[in-house]
């Protein structure tokens, strides 16, 4: 038994760390009892993980139990997975550590995650690739973690020349699918067998606003990483980095013997009927948060965190050596996802600044000065595809209430003359961005 289960009796410590959703649900009165769903640290072998990297460095917790889960969901690669509906999920993660530089110790959690991996026989994938290379290395060896200590890095060789496509076969990875073809130049062609990546990367807010365009924070690259932002240090800790790096070697043997030999069958673990009944209100509780706090992707970063939830809950059975998903399992999960959930609102809080949005302000301007004024339905159509009707509507509120429109509500009059109900029509009111 670990010694985080020794206190498994105990009394958690509530943590609840989404106000903002609290009160929305007080407003809708729709207030779910998420009380018992937090404990104040991991438990189980994270727990052990995570009391390990604390006396390595004083970066925070939540960082090391993304690492872990990310490291162990490969160890477990394809032999673990969940089948819900047509779907089957594997425990892959694509997971960014956010901080300040130097202070945040995001580097040196990765570094820890990095000694775990090697002890677990993991492979830890370059990065700094062509979309070929990265495709022949996986065809030799399809499973493994990207690590990227500094995430914009990968971004910048991604829109380089020789960088196209790499976007594209990172959010087909994330899907694990059966396999990945391509045609060589040769004539040939080459196939990556049973692939399985997931993504241990890291930066700051600054550099993430440089890193991201509007398609990859309203298509599917943002929703599908794990935004930790847990920036405080923690303070000054007893350090005996040696001798909790010679512990990491036990715990390593400990989460081996629970990972099936590869001559094993693959284990498709179930959910028994108390692990579904918890399961039910923390989707609600992460739709809810999601949807509420994320003006431009709350609906994608919603759906990828409850599929998180299975992940974890999956892995979390699997660790414990059960052969079925319990209440405990959905407990531990609940726990890590409400921990980095209020991470999140980081989306707005690079995006919605001088990088994103400013560039969004740009285009609505040049439309708007071009045709002299639009009704939101003329706007949609006018970035449709690359922005839905409902994210144009959210940048169209947003640009209100920074002054950036005049908002002209059409008369009853005007209506009657048209012979139907009109909205709003946009004006360009802001201050000239171009030229």
């Amino acid at each position: 038994m670990s010694e985080a289960d020794t206190h498994a009796d105990a009394p958690p410590r509530i943590v609840f760390p989404f106000k903002a959703a609290a009160r929305w649900w007080e407003s809708k009165g729709e207030v779910p009892d998420l009380s018992w769903l937090v404990f104040d640290k991991p438990r189980g072998l994270c727990g052990d993980y995570v009391k390990i990297a604390e006396h390595v460095t004083d970066a925070r917790w939540a960082y090391h139990e993304a690492c872990f889960w990310t490291v162990v969901g490969v160890a477990f690669g394809r032999k673990v997975s969940v089948q819900m509906g047509p779907t089957k999920i594997f425990a892959n993660f694509f997971t960014c550590l956010v901080g300040p530089s130097s202070r945040a110790r995001k580097t040196t959690s990765i570094d820890i995650a990095a000694h775990l991996a090697k002890l677990l026989g993991v492979k830890m994938l370059p990065v700094d690739v062509t979309p070929e290379r990265l495709f022949a290395i996986l065809v030799e060896k399809p499973r493994g973690v990207l690590a990227c200590r500094e995430f914009s890095s990968f971004m910048t060789t991604a829109r380089k020349q020789y960088g196209q496509g790499l976007i594209e076969m990172i959010l087909e990875l994330y899907d694990c699918p059966d396999e990945m073809c391509r045609s060589t130049k040769g004539g040939g062609d080459e196939t990556i067998n049973m692939p399985f990546v997931s993504i241990l990367a890291a930066s700051t807010p600054q550099m993430l606003r440089v890193a991201f365009t509007t398609v990859d924070v309203t298509g599917g690259l943002v929703p599908r990483f794990l935004l930790v932002c847990r920036p405080e240090a923690r303070g000054a800790l007893e350090m005996q980095p040696a001798m909790e790096l010679d512990k990491m070697g036990v715990l390593a043997k400990s989460i081996m013997e629970k990972v099936p030999s590869d001559e094993a069958d693959d284990v498709c673990l179930e959910f028994d009927a108390g692990a579904m009944a918890e399961l039910t209100p923390m989707f609600q509780a992460v739709h809810a948060y999601a949807t509420n706090l994320i003006r431009m992707s709350g609906e994608a970063v919603a759906e990828r965190l409850k599929q998180v939830l299975i992940k974890v809950s999956a892995l979390s059975a699997m660790l414990r050596g059960s052969d079925k998903i319990r209440e405990l399992d959905v407990q531990e999960a609940a726990g890590f996802v409400l921990r980095i959930l209020c991470g999140h609102d980081i989306i707005n809080n690079i995006f919605w600044t001088e990088g994103i949005f400013a560039e969004l302000v740009v285009r609505v301007e040049e439309v708007l000065t071009e045709k002299g004024q639009m009704t939101r339905r003329q706007l949609s159509r006018a970035f449709y595809p690359s922005l839905s009707r409902k994210k144009m509507e959210a940048i169209l509120m947003l640009m209100e209430d920074a002054g950036f429109l005049e908002v002209i509500k059409p008369s009853k009059d005007e209506e009657k003359t048209r012979g139907q109900p009109m909205g709003p029509v946009y004006r360009w009111k802001g201050p000239r961005h171009g030229g």
